[in-house]
């Protein structure tokens, strides 16, 4: 299987809409290198179908990855819109370069092995100039993500090794879900960078995984 650069991205997005060249979250995705399109990973209260989201510049890889999903037996309906918001965060995430925007709801409910085996077919149909970012978008929640978090929900699965630290609870099984995923597409590894803003930084909290 191949390498997908994968992202796990947790922050509210007026922040990350408001991250300009210099911001920290930058250096996080300089290391993509040649990227032809995005597909951000997200999870839909709206409904248990997967949902495929794409413009018209994204619907031959948005078609290619509906084909290799319904060949492992998931469902997938398709969708010819694309939220201005992604787009925009997209061109934020990765300044002066086009790239196509796709996004994937997924439905929520399901444990973690049954999302880290969706995330190994999502990770069959990606095909190479595609990146993931599962967004964790935090607007509506109380308790924002850190770093502790992440690690916790990282911990919780066997077999992956992290940095020490003490875990604190999660604010919800939205970061367990989209971490699960990302470790899917990742071929059930554990990630190589952690990252994210200073503790005191809340105007502009981001944190997140990556494996590159």
């Amino acid at each position: 299987m191949q390498r997908v650069p994968v992202i796990y991205l947790s922050s509210s997005m007026e922040v990350l809409l408001s991250s300009n060249g210099r911001s920290p979250l930058h250096q996080v995705f300089a290391p993509l290198g040649e990227v032809e399109a995005l597909l951000f990973v997200s999870q839909s209260d709206l409904g248990y179908t997967v949902k495929i989201c794409h413009g018209g510049e994204g619907g031959p890889y948005a078609s290619r990855l509906k084909t290799k999903c319904a060949a492992a037996g998931i469902d997938v309906e398709m969708d010819r819109y694309i939220s201005s918001s992604l787009t925009l965060l997209a061109g934020s995430l990765l300044p002066k370069r086009q790239v196509s925007v796709m996004e994937l709801r997924l439905p929520p409910g399901r444990s973690a092995e049954e999302y880290i085996r969706l995330g190994e077919h999502i990770a069959q149909g990606v095909e190479d100039g595609v990146a993931v970012v599962c967004l964790d978008r935090q607007g509506s929640r109380e308790n924002l993500t850190g770093h502790r978090d992440v690690q916790s929900a990282l911990q919780r699965l066997k077999g992956l090794k992290m940095p020490s630290g003490k875990c604190t609870s999660l604010p919800g099984d939205l970061v367990r879900d989209l971490i699960y995923i990302a470790v899917g597409i990742s071929g059930r590894l554990a990630p190589s960078h952690l990252f994210g803003s200073a503790p005191a930084d809340s105007q502009r909290a981001f944190n997140g995984c990556g494996w590159f």
